[in-house]
């Protein structure tokens, strides 16, 4: 009898833990899609991408650049951002994303580095 009982326990302990092991996290995985060639000439798009975004109808998105000046999209998922005069500077783009549930993490920024501007031929 006992060692039913013990089998038991051990098959139930094993269940729990591989039940564990496969639940989806709540969390959305976040990233956000900038410039394939980055140059100083022309703007930057970036899109923030959420996984299974139609889950979230409450989403809301609020970007931030540390160079350049975002030019349109603010509060939208895509954004337009003009990097002119920043020819050589890394600029990091974040964006938060209000709506998901809570305690999952909420912000993603990518970094890239502006090309410096072609100097005209004389």
């Amino acid at each position: 009898m006992k060692q039913i009982f013990l089998i038991l326990i051990v098959f139930f302990m094993f269940q729990v833990s591989a039940s564990a092991q496969t639940e989806d996290s709540p969390c959305p995985k976040l990233s956000v899609a900038g410039p394939t060639s980055p140059d100083s000439e022309s703007p930057w798009i970036y899109t923030a991408l959420v996984e299974n975004e139609s889950d979230y109808p409450e989403i809301k998105y609020l970007w931030d650049t540390t160079a350049g000046k975002i030019i349109s999209g603010q509060g939208t998922r895509t954004i337009e951002l003009d990097v002119r005069d920043t020819g050589g500077l890394s600029i990091t783009v974040t964006v938060e994303i209000k709506g998901l549930p809570k305690n999952c993490p909420n912000t993603f920024s990518e970094t890239l580095s502006v090309s410096k501007p072609k100097k005209p031929k004389k």
